[in-house]
């Protein structure tokens, strides 16, 4: 588990951060309560709006944030592990739901026709990995789409 600023952290995953992390020193952030019941490490200067916050001597943090919380780069997935993740989303709020939350009837009417009505187990991890295939594509044509439609300048004189 990783400590990372501005994260809202229940009860019980602070008592596990201060289990793991029994040292931890963030300087210039400060732990805020939130009303929903969760914490954050924020920046002083962010834990209260009442207040014009002033840094007491040497409590400056001059690092750049990227030193103090380095960032993992980010990972490509392929087409498959994209569809493979949302269908393990998906299939445990369909056998809850008896359906796909989120998805319109129609949108799965489209893709998988009427017969997942009729049948008497419900949806099929096949049927929702079909479903999630058509939204994945879906939504990649929209993006391609939209991505179309922006105009690049190669030059000031263009």
């Amino acid at each position: 588990m990783k400590v990372l600023p501005y994260k809202r952290y229940t009860y019980a995953e602070m008592q596990r951060l201060r289990e793991l992390y029994p040292g931890l020193l963030m300087p210039g952030f400060v732990i805020r309560a939130n009303e929903d019941g969760t914490m954050q490490f924020v920046k002083a200067e962010d834990a209260s709006a009442l207040h014009e916050w002033k840094s007491p001597r040497g409590y400056e943090d001059t690092r750049p944030m990227d030193e103090v919380f380095p960032k993992e780069p980010i990972k490509k997935r392929t087409p498959q592990q994209r569809v493979e993740s949302l269908v393990n989303r998906w299939i445990d709020d369909c056998k809850r739901a008896g359906g796909i939350p989120g998805v319109s009837e129609e949108q799965v009417s489209a893709v998988l026709g009427e017969h997942w009505k009729l049948s008497p187990s419900g949806i099929t991890v096949e049927d929702v990995r079909k479903l999630a295939v058509a939204m994945l594509k879906r939504a990649e044509n929209k993006y391609e789409a939209s991505e179309q439609k922006k105009v690049v300048r190669t030059a000031p004189s263009d």
